[in-house]
């Protein structure tokens, strides 16, 4: 095979349910040369019975193993083996439209980008449908100048689209120039490496267009991994910003940057934290314990804040500093928000049964009307002149 074009790595733990999913729907591009890299993170399940397979089938397909590291690490392994001129990453759950890779190349060839960013929907699994993403990207924090760099966008360099990785083709000798690989946490360390990319990127352009799925709604159990080392994430974030700080980078602009990422990131630490302990001990850590101040995000006001709606959450946490007494106050107003919700749902509902009513009653109407001798009467007046018409024809 020649070598590829694009290196897609998928990190694969104990994924046996949507793996194939996964995997066909990389098979399945428009673009052909490409290979694919799956590194088994230590999978206990039939992960690797179905890596075997679609590997036998596919000479694109490389497989790895390794003991559990989390995915960080796993991503990093793919990296070492990957020989494309680009790197896509992909996890086991999530997957592409069928022209993503070859959009995403021939725009960042185009453009002669270090990263390509693109749109996506989160795919709900229960109802089977696809949802926009409000935040893969945020048009109006978007610099005007696209191909751009942090020069461009220091206020919004890390606001524009999320901490994830399956959005961003990344050209691979970047990555390897500039010495950028995944940290070793559990939780995380996705943020961290999309930090350092997009602080060091030259050229980073953008394609306007929805072209992942990542799935929501799994309705599987969440592992107590993130639990078990809630503050993995804020470590992760503050090391990043010791980083930007030594790169001689971390401008007034850019703190404003990484505040709002760094608020927007801890809340969904949040909930990742799947036991009481394990929320407890993160609360405690950012607002009693400066965590959140350690990470440039204090109350400088709602307008400093891109996203109202965190805001006013942390707003909230800091006037409480109690993490039964924030999670009662959220509780309360998201069942104040449900009454309304609810209210709103059921005078929807009356306008609807009213609309059809009326339809019903003017269908009525339609039908005695043309069951009246008024309306035969019409018709038969509508249809003699044609009939006239047509005899005078035939002459």
């Amino acid at each position: 095979m020649d070598k590829a074009k694009v290196s897609v790595i998928v990190p694969v733990y104990n994924g046996e349910k949507y793996l194939e999913e996964c995997l066909d729907s990389i098979l399945n591009q428009t673009m052909k040369d490409i290979e694919i890299i799956c590194v088994d993170d230590g999978s206990t399940d039939r992960s690797n019975e179905i890596l075997d397979k679609y590997s036998s089938n596919d000479a694109r397909i490389r497989i790895y193993h390794q003991e559990n590291q989390f995915a960080g690490i796993a991503r990093n392994t793919g990296m070492k083996y990957a020989e494309g001129k680009y790197i896509l990453f992909l996890d086991g759950d999530d997957f592409f439209d069928s022209a993503m890779i070859e959009k995403l190349y021939n725009k960042s060839e185009q453009d002669k980008a270090d990263i390509c960013v693109c749109d996506g929907y989160r795919y709900d699994d229960e109802n089977k449908v696809a949802l926009k993403g409000k935040a893969y990207l945020a048009h109006r924090l978007l610099p005007d100048k696209i191909p751009f760099s942090i020069e461009d966008a220091e206020e919004t360099l890390f606001n524009f689209t999320t901490m994830n990785l399956y959005n961003k083709l990344y050209r691979r000798d970047f990555l390897e120039k500039m010495g950028i690989k995944f940290k070793p946490h559990r939780l995380g360390e996705d943020a961290g490496f999309v930090l350092h990319t997009l602080s060091s990127a030259s050229r980073i352009t953008i394609l306007d267009e929805r072209l992942f799925y990542y799935r929501i709604n799994t309705n599987i159990s969440v592992t107590d991994s993130a639990a078990q080392d809630i503050l993995a994430g804020y470590r992760t974030m503050l090391e990043a910003k010791n980083e930007l700080i030594e790169k001689g980078i971390y401008t007034e602009k850019l703190k404003r940057s990484f505040a709002n990422k760094a608020l927007g990131n801890c809340f969904h630490f949040f909930r990742k934290a799947n036991t009481l302990e394990a929320y407890q001990q993160l609360f405690d850590k950012l607002v009693n314990q400066n965590g959140f101040a350690d990470l440039d995000v204090v109350d400088r006001g709602e307008d400093y804040y891109y996203f109202k709606k965190t805001y006013e959450r942390f707003h909230l946490m800091m006037q409480k500093k109690d993490s039964f007494e924030y999670l009662f106050f959220q509780y309360m107003d998201l069942k104040q928000q449900n009454q309304k919700l609810t209210s709103k749902l059921e005078k929807s509902r009356n306008k609807i049964e009213k609309q059809q009513e009326k339809i019903e009653n003017e269908k009525e109407k339609m039908q005695k009307l043309k069951e009246s001798s008024t309306f035969k009467i019409g018709r038969l007046i509508l249809w003699l002149p044609k009939k006239v018409f047509m005899k005078k024809g035939d002459r």
